[in-house]
């Protein structure tokens, strides 16, 4: 009961606070910074889980005899010291036919080693993407995410770069604050563009933090304007939370819905 009276007063110190201040700038860099501080505490973890994706009835009438209905996999991942282990199986089930397949993947800090299905090795040296930030509490909401939740949500100078891409702008707003289920989020709205196609074309993000669960988000909406401005393309949320550690949080289960872009 102490520790979470403790846990309320802090969140709503920080609502107070930022609505004082009145500087959108300040309140950004205030939650972003808070962010940092909570990554930082899953820097060393060791995470298992399972994963479900499924097809929607209505996808299924589309689908070719090769595309997978379903799949089902477990992942193990250790990280440490900026390295990491990571072991999943996975079954896909298809129309036509059932797939097993498997991954046993490290990362030394400088070269990524990996086995498939226990016949196929990789050696990638200096790799980009790795450590994954994919399965980290702060970013399981997304399957793509590769960096730090702080850097997606606004990258540095509010700029991104990447090989092959065109560079990215990104702008990003408190929209208030709402309790979900209880507990308390602060709503951010980031929008990301590139300047070639320009702000029509590009897409629009509402993530809301648990100020009361480590900053990991609790739900996010996305929309692609060059798809819609009215109808999210994904949706994903937090339905039970698990407190691994004194103040450590991890969603203990999590959806996310992925819309066909048309």
């Amino acid at each position: 009961m102490v520790k979470y009276f403790f846990v309320v007063t802090a969140a709503l110190l920080l609502i107070w606070t930022l609505r004082a201040s009145g500087d959108e700038n300040v309140a950004v860099n205030e939650i972003l910074e808070s962010v940092r501080a909570n990554e930082r505490l899953y820097d060393n973890v060791e995470i298992e889980l399972s994963k479900t994706l499924e097809m929607t009835s209505e996808q299924r009438k589309y689908a070719t005899p090769d595309d997978a209905l379903s799949i089902k996999e477990t992942v193990r991942l250790v990280f440490q010291d900026g390295m990491y282990y990571k072991s999943s199986t996975a079954r896909s089930m298809s129309s036509a036919q059932k797939r097993d397949t498997s991954v046993l993947q490290g990362f030394d800090g400088t070269t990524v080693r990996a086995v498939y299905d226990n016949k196929i090795v990789n050696l990638e040296r200096n790799p980009s993407y790795a450590p994954r930030e994919t399965y980290k509490p702060h970013t399981i909401l997304w399957i793509t995410i590769r960096e730090k939740l702080s850097t997606f949500l606004l990258p540095p100078g509010g700029h991104k770069e990447e090989k092959g891409r065109e560079p990215m702008e990104c702008r990003l707003d408190v929209d208030g604050f709402e309790s979900l289920d209880g507990v308390m989020c602060v709503k951010l709205k980031q929008f990301r563009w590139n300047k070639t196609r320009g702000e029509d074309k590009g897409s629009l993000r509402y993530v809301w933090l648990a100020v009361e669960r480590s900053y990991i988000p609790a739900k996010t909406v996305d929309y692609r304007w060059f798809v819609s401005k009215s109808s999210s393309t994904t949706e994903a949320s937090v339905s039970e939370w698990a407190e691994v550690a004194p103040g450590l949080w991890y969603p203990a289960k999590a959806e996310i819905r992925i819309y066909d872009d048309h």
